[in-house]
């Protein structure tokens, strides 16, 4: 049995979670991104099959551990904003937030599938976790906002027209 199986869903979850703890050891310079970040957040249902970091577009990629890792490379705002710190088994891992995670699933759409991407975002603003103006002022510094903004527009019109429970019982009385 590969080393990255595990018998159940809640094993491999736990699993993940100390791989992201243990990259964060190795990769000081590293932060946690697209298709792993959004586990953390609870966005998605998918369960990576690597740890992706994100490392600065010059800096030497360290010798990799017994699992694999994916790395992607940025430089500047897209690298270095958003950054939010959790602490796992007593480390503290560098993982980008909601907003920025959500972008970067946009960006690197045809590395983590465009479904995905799509996943995230709906689950986003619907756990009501970022909002359409911090997703977009994230989209615009990793230059994916033409791709984005519909998107967000179609999901908060969706989310604003559907009624809420207050008003269902205001109806509900007044019948």
């Amino acid at each position: 049995m590969r080393s990255d199986c595990c018998r159940t869903p809640t094993a491999r979850r736990w699993a993940c979670r100390a791989r992201l703890a243990e990259v964060a050891r190795l990769m000081a310079n590293g932060t946690v991104c697209p298709i792993s970040a959004p586990r953390p957040h609870e966005l998605t249902t998918q369960l990576p099959h690597a740890v992706w970091m994100m490392i600065p577009h010059k800096a030497r990629v360290p010798i990799s551990p017994s699992f694999p890792v994916k790395i992607v490379r940025a430089s500047g705002n897209a690298l270095t904003s958003g950054i939010e710190r959790i602490s796992i088994e007593g480390v503290d891992v560098p993982i980008y937030g909601v907003a920025k995670t959500v972008a970067d699933c946009f960006k690197h759409r045809r590395l983590v599938g465009e479904d995905v991407a799509v996943e995230a975002l709906r689950d986003a603003l619907r756990h009501r976790k970022t909002t359409p103006g911090e997703l977009m002022k994230y989209a615009a510094i990793d230059r994916c906002s033409v791709r984005m903004e519909p998107l967000i527009r179609a999901l908060a019109r969706k989310r604003s027209s559907a009624p809420s429970i207050l008003s269902l019982k205001r109806s509900m009385s007044a019948g």
